[in-house]
């Protein structure tokens, strides 16, 4: 559980995302920070923020589904690492750009993408932003920057989507914490940890759903409850088998069944 400073850290960045302000959102792991704005939210000015304070490539952090619905197509999908980013071939508004480069016409594509019914007749491609692609239970299921900013804009109330910048340093280099914590004193920018982004999710989010529920016969053990439940997170089901009436008792006897196909399917 996220200890309660750092849930009101989470939940201050939540407001200014909300707002239409960056956050800086921080990966221990690979050591990298992003420059992170919900995109729904992204104008010229803020394109050109991420270009002159971030330095890094202005991304589109987008969900599979919108990537579908839009016709862009995964770059190398095959790629074997579950941890590994996915991107999308790089895209360009079709209407209201000139070379695409300037930050007008970058804040210009991200709008495209993101207005309401927007599909692939609205783009063309390449072009001069870089989408990535999140998995579907955001950092519960990877816990990285793609996510997380999608997570992050979500939760915000926001689209579910963000426009995302690497912060590097004068020299080039990946921005240290002493680089961040400058940064965020300059601009007034809240920063947030993908650990306490995963610990505020598993605090305040409900991440299974009842389904299904039915009477079972079982030939060894008389009748039972069976109650089906769906993990909101990778959409794999479970199902509890209740034996009798144990609402409200205490210390009732549980055990844990792994599923195996012999045992199960053949009694083996």
């Amino acid at each position: 559980m996220a200890e309660p400073n750092r849930a009101k850290q989470v939940e201050a960045a939540l407001a200014d995302l909300a707002a239409g302000r960056f956050v800086i959102l921080t990966e221990a792991e690979s050591g990298e920070s992003q420059l992170c704005m919900a995109a729904d939210r992204i104008t010229a000015e803020a394109v050109n923020f991420m270009a002159m304070h971030g330095r890094g490539l202005v991304c589109l952090s987008l969900t599979e589904e919108r990537l579908r619905r839009l016709g862009i197509p995964l770059i190398a999908p095959e790629a074997p690492s579950v941890l590994r980013r996915s991107y999308g071939a790089t895209i360009e508004a079709r209407r209201g750009v000139t070379t695409g480069i300037s930050a007008h016409d970058r804040a210009t594509t991200i709008q495209a993408a993101m207005a309401p019914g927007a599909g692939a007749d609205d783009l063309v491609m390449p072009g001069h932003v870089v989408p990535m692609v999140g998995r579907g239970g955001g950092v519960l299921e990877r816990p990285g920057l793609t996510e997380a900013a999608i997570d992050l804009a979500r939760l915000a109330g926001r689209e579910p989507a963000a426009a995302v910048c690497a912060i590097l340093k004068d020299d080039g280099g990946l921005a240290e914490a002493e680089d961040l914590a400058a940064l965020a004193e300059l601009f007034e920018l809240k920063t947030v940890r993908i650990p306490d982004l995963v610990a505020y999710r598993l605090r305040t989010e409900s991440l299974v759903e009842r389904v299904a529920e039915r009477t079972l016969a079982i030939r060894s053990g008389g009748r039972f409850r069976a109650v089906v439940y769906r993990n909101a997170v990778d959409g794999h089901e479970h199902m509890a088998l209740v034996k009798g009436s144990v609402e409200g008792r205490e210390g009732v006897l549980v055990r844990l069944h792994s599923q195996c196909l012999t045992g199960d399917v053949f009694g083996s």
